[in-house]
């Protein structure tokens, strides 16, 4: 009976034994796990954080070619405006290009208003009285009785 006793200790002591074990790997597995998927959300973030720096440098690049840009329409702007000052003949900025304004003086013809009279009347209208307007056909007052 002592043999038994032992053996039923030890039977239940590995079966103890082994769900304990199982126990603890399971708990070391779900730290490893989120270990891991710590490690992998912040490799993502990283890797966001890496494009959007980019993204952000082309922006910049871009604003700062445009800026370039600007500043130098602004320059010339300021350099035509500079030329007209010295020039106090020709005080006018050219709404056309060069080109255009030489082919405009040359090809374009002014146009004289034409003289009307005043007795001219347009073809909208009526020659005489009509309609509600003609005084032949004035309505009747009634009399009462």
């Amino acid at each position: 009976m002592d043999f038994i006793t032992g053996l039923l200790l030890l039977i239940i002591g590995a079966v103890v034994g082994f769900f304990a074990a199982q126990f603890w790997l399971n708990k070391q597995n779900n730290a490893d796990k989120e270990k891991n998927v710590e490690n992998t959300i912040r490799d993502i973030l990283l890797q966001q954080t890496q494009i959007h720096v980019a993204e952000s440098r082309q922006v910049l690049t871009s604003i700062e070619q445009k800026c370039q840009a600007l500043r130098n329409q602004l320059e010339h702007f300021e350099h035509n405006v500079s030329e007209m000052q010295n020039q106090p003949e020709d005080g006018k900025l050219a709404f056309f290009g060069e080109q255009a304004n030489v082919y405009l003086r040359h090809n374009v013809t002014k146009s004289k208003p034409e003289k009307t009279s005043a007795d001219y009347q347009p073809l909208d209208y009526s020659a005489g009285n009509s309609g509600l307007l003609n005084s032949e056909n004035k309505p009747q007052k009634q009399t009462a009785e």
